[in-house]
């Protein structure tokens, strides 16, 4: 993980760098490179909601939260309209409100079988984890005058593009009176490639974010044992930038 974290940092300073390099190369051209800023390093928090989930995989409301860095570059196509794409990073909690936790075991063909296992301890902190590279994009319209992107109103709809690189259970209980921790990494099968609908509603660098994920949150065929239905993932919450 601290590999593709310094990646992502990497490729960010590549751009800034050369971003920097063509504002000083030519200053007649200076308004035409200023559409091409360097961009906005941007801070993501959300709460996350499974829809349609069966009953033993109720999630907590805030518990269930994820967290993001992603580097976003604006491109103005016009005065108050923009193509903004982006790549990040995205970590994700599926705090389960039940004392279960999704677990595997592999049948006499050696086929892995998914399922909610309910826990004989009291659990303090049952979840499921998940990381992904992301790349959003999104076409912005802006509202009223000013400087580029500048401090005014928007409006956004566009897609995220999801790549899971990792995922695992934590189980957290007392013993003993002290505190055990147990994690087990697996894909659990859950989707590999995903990809959402996204509306965005900010002013500036601050917005509110809604995703709805069209895309299954299990791979077809792996859906836990004895669930019926397929939960999609909804996500809400707010981003920022940092410079």
């Amino acid at each position: 993980m601290k590999k593709i974290i310094l990646f992502f940092v990497l490729i960010v300073s590549y751009f800034y760098s050369f971003a920097q390099e063509k504002d000083n190369s030519n200053a007649e051209e200076k308004n035409i490179i200023k559409l091409d800023l360097p961009g906005y390093i941007k801070l993501n928090f959300g709460l996350n909601t499974l829809l349609d989930a069966d009953e033993s995989m109720k999630m907590g409301v805030i518990s269930s939260r994820s967290a993001g860095l992603n580097y976003m570059k604006p491109i103005f196509l016009f005065n108050n309209f923009s193509f903004n794409p982006s790549l990040g990073i995205s970590f994700e909690n599926y705090s389960f409100k039940n004392n279960v936790i999704i677990n595997y075991r592999y049948d006499i063909d050696d086929n892995q079988i998914n399922y909610i296992d309910t826990l004989t301890i009291d659990s303090k902190n049952n979840k499921l984890v998940s990381s992904f590279i992301e790349l959003p994009l999104e076409f912005r319209y802006y509202f009223g005058s000013g400087d580029f992107d500048d401090s005014r109103f928007f409006i956004g709809i566009g897609t995220d593009l999801g790549l899971r690189i990792n995922s695992f259970t934590k189980l957290k209980h007392i013993k003993n009176n002290k505190s055990i921790v147990n994690k087990s990494k697996n894909d659990f099968g859950l989707t590999k490639f995903r990809y959402s609908a996204s509306i965005t509603i900010g002013r500036g660098n601050f917005n509110f974010y809604f995703k709805y994920f069209i895309s299954d949150f299990f791979k077809t065929g792996k859906t836990p044992e004895f669930i019926s239905t397929q939960p999609l993932l909804l996500k809400t919450g707010i981003s920022f930038s940092l410079f």
